[in-house]
């Protein structure tokens, strides 16, 4: 059975401003990417060929994929969601769930 979530209030301006705060804050927080990558294939989060294929999109650092610019936990997010878009439909869901856990490291006012 699957659950759907209500998607009343996903576009409304506060929703929208908080995930534009997020994804500034994400920009803002410098990473080293390899050991983020490490610690993510040690955890078993991600398997090692997906890590080696997220260090080679990062490396690209292609526009179109949203990145640019510094290491920053806003690009490593993008680099592990490009990747995702190549993986089956179900892998590809816990790798968008994983940016999401990692973008719970940036603190948002209250």
């Amino acid at each position: 059975m699957r659950h759907w979530r209500s998607t009343k209030g996903l576009f409304s301006r506060d929703n929208l401003e908080r995930k534009a705060a997020e994804i500034q804050g994400a920009s803002e927080i410098d990473v080293d990417p390899e050991k983020e990558i490490n610690r993510l294939v040690k955890a078993g989060t991600l398997l090692k060929q997906e890590g080696q294929e997220v260090g080679k999109i990062l490396m690209r650092n292609d526009p179109d994929n949203g990145l640019q610019g510094a290491a920053t936990l806003w690009k490593l997010t993008q680099a592990i969601t490009a990747h995702a878009r190549e993986l089956t439909p179900e892998r590809s869901r816990e790798l968008h769930e994983l940016s999401g856990n990692l973008m719970n490291r940036v603190k948002l006012p209250a």
